[in-house]
């Protein structure tokens, strides 16, 4: 993997040392050194996700976590947009033009197996603050402390059709 930046951002902030940097070969060589790996919105903007999962798991402590955040493809708004024939790209959300790859709940899975992570646990967010909910019916005649209520129990009952996001938690696979 060519390397991408050299340096890393360091900060303790309430007891929890945390580093952020761009993943790249000399900082990946180190020893196991975290508790846990965060990829927020990050695995849909990589040519190759399993091959940086990988590479970063390298460095989490055994029994350490992964945490991945991924838009979900399967939203209703994209199915909707398919079947008028359209995929525009936008500059917010599921169609932000600098994806390069789109996941399913099942998909997303997919990609922590392959990458040597068990999924300990998956949700899905409603994003209910997004400001397109206020402009479509029925939304914007519903107060919004019960638009907020039903788009989180459709959530619940339709997540493939409602969440916005899915997010996992998985730990790296045991040896053996």
């Amino acid at each position: 993997m060519a390397q991408i930046c050299q340096r890393a951002v360091r900060r303790r902030s309430r007891g929890i040392d945390r580093v952020g940097s761009e993943l790249d070969v000399r900082f990946s060589v180190r020893q196991k050194i975290f508790d846990v790996v965060v990829f927020a919105d990050v695995v849909d903007h990589l040519p190759c996700p399993t091959e940086v999962v990988t590479q970063a798991i390298r460095m989490v402590k055994h029994g350490g976590l992964v945490l991945i955040s991924a838009p979900n493809v399967t939203h209703r708004t994209v199915r909707l947009k398919l079947l008028r024939g359209r995929f525009e790209y936008e500059d917010t959300g599921i169609f932000h033009a600098t994806h390069l790859r789109w996941f399913t709940a099942k998909a997303i899975r997919l990609l922590c197996a392959d990458a040597g992570l068990d999924v300990r646990s998956m949700q899905q967010t409603t994003a209910t603050e997004r400001a397109g909910y206020r402009r479509m019916l029925p939304w914007r005649i519903v107060p919004v402390w019960l638009w907020r209520r039903l788009i989180h129990l459709l959530t619940r009952l339709f997540p493939l059709l409602v969440s916005c996001q899915d997010v996992l938690v998985a730990q790296i696979r045991p040896i053996g």
